[in-house]
């Protein structure tokens, strides 16, 4: 047999053992890239069924401390999860919620019970039958003057005002404005105790549709909010 034919047998041979060599390693890593796309697409699910199970049982919470988010800063708002700073627990309320607490925690203490005693004639005998009026005021200055309701302090004997120390003190009259229904008492509480002033707003800055928060003293119950 000539060399030439040799030569070109022996490339042929060369030819068909590369050709096989890639169709070989073609196949094995495409069965490699099968195998792991179904081993991790396993994965996936088994790690989709756990996440479940742990939201069902701990809630989204533990899912979120386990990804290394401070929980303590996370709450369900009502556009979703929504990140707040503070040490509370703020996912158990809601973005309402907050503001009303945060409205609540602000002006609370600036807010007073206020009792009144009054004597008033029962008949045409002179006979005199004591009475009693409650009403709710705030501190208007770190200095003990106090803003309520004119119909709250008229006409009475004693003004007795409570702090948000459950602590009640004396209170003088100082003026009455019966048109507008406003007055003015003051106390005298020490150097010891602090006051709150409220920070008072201006009528001009409100619109129609905003929400309105009353924090009082109904039948007795000390600064409740409505």
């Amino acid at each position: 047999m000539p060399k030439d034919q040799k030569k070109i047998k022996t490339l042929l041979r060369l030819i068909r053992f590369g050709i096989i060599l890639s169709l070989s390693l073609f196949i094995a890593l495409s069965l490699y890239s099968w195998t792991k796309s179904i081993g991790a697409d396993k994965q996936r699910k088994e790690l989709a069924v756990l996440l479940k199970q742990t939201v069902e049982q701990e809630g989204v919470e533990a899912i979120l401390s386990l990804s290394g988010v401070t929980v303590e800063n996370i709450f369900h708002g009502e556009e979703g999860i929504i990140l707040f700073e503070g040490s509370d627990t703020p996912w158990r309320y809601s973005a309402d919620e907050l503001q009303t607490i945060s409205v609540y925690e602000k002006v609370n203490k600036s807010v007073v019970n206020i009792t009144t005693d009054t004597v008033r004639s029962a008949s045409d005998f002179l006979d005199v039958v004591p009475g009693h009026g409650t009403g709710s005021g705030i501190v208007l200055s770190s200095d003990g003057y106090i803003l309520t309701n004119a119909h709250v302090v008229e006409g009475a004997e004693t003004i007795m005002v409570g702090l948000y120390n459950n602590q009640t003190y004396q209170a003088t009259l100082v003026g009455v404005d019966s048109e507008d229904d406003l007055a003015v008492v003051k106390i005298d509480v020490g150097k010891d105790l602090m006051l709150y002033p409220i920070a008072l707003g201006t009528s001009s800055e409100l619109r129609v549709g905003q929400k309105v928060i009353a924090i009082g003293n109904p039948f007795g119950y000390d600064r409740t909010m409505t």
